[in-house]
């Protein structure tokens, strides 16, 4: 008999704790494990955002100046947006020149879900230049491109070290 009150009072106290944590997802929806769930404002957006196009390869390997705000959105879930920059880089077209870049991209919850960029940067050739062929250090970052030579590079940097490599493309050889 007294094991039995004892399963009986484990049961309903197990039954207590499943009927409270129901009732909390129900009535707390906005809750995760007792923590108000994270929402990045507008403006907390907008300087992720800032940061992230001048990380881009476009910005940082074309020169990339004179960053622009052109176009933003507030969608409907909480935390989603939308922003489109300008900036100019050097032509990949026509060396020598500087061209008008474009780039937008989609966010949700501060992190980038989407990206954009104008026709003018999606090129199937990048020359290798007299000035790329001269750099003192590459940065360690994982962008395979292949070179003319049918060679995959770690990336651009890299590629054009070789001076068999007349231009590359982005991605690994196939």
């Amino acid at each position: 008999m007294k094991g039995s009150i004892g399963v009986l009072l484990f049961f309903s106290f197990f039954a207590v704790i499943l009927i409270t944590a129901s009732f909390m997802f129900l009535f707390f929806p906005q809750r995760e494990w007792g923590f108000e769930k994270e929402y990045y404002s507008f403006e907390e957006c907008e300087k992720i955002a800032y940061e992230y196009v001048k990380s881009l390869y476009p910005y940082r390997e074309l020169q990339g100046q004179n960053i622009r705000l052109t176009g933003k959105e507030i969608h409907d879930c909480k935390s989603c947006y939308s922003f489109e920059y300008r900036f100019e880089v050097n032509s990949q077209v026509n060396p020598g020149t500087r061209e008008t870049a474009k780039v937008k991209f989609y966010m949700e919850d501060g992190k980038i879900i989407e990206t954009n960029y104008s026709e003018s940067l999606i090129i199937e050739k990048t020359l290798c230049l007299e000035k790329h062929r001269k750099a003192q250090v590459c940065v360690e970052i994982y962008e395979p491109v292949c070179g003319n030579n049918n060679k995959t590079y770690t990336n651009g940097c890299y590629a054009c070290l070789d001076e068999d490599v007349i231009y590359y493309t982005k991605g690994e050889c196939v």
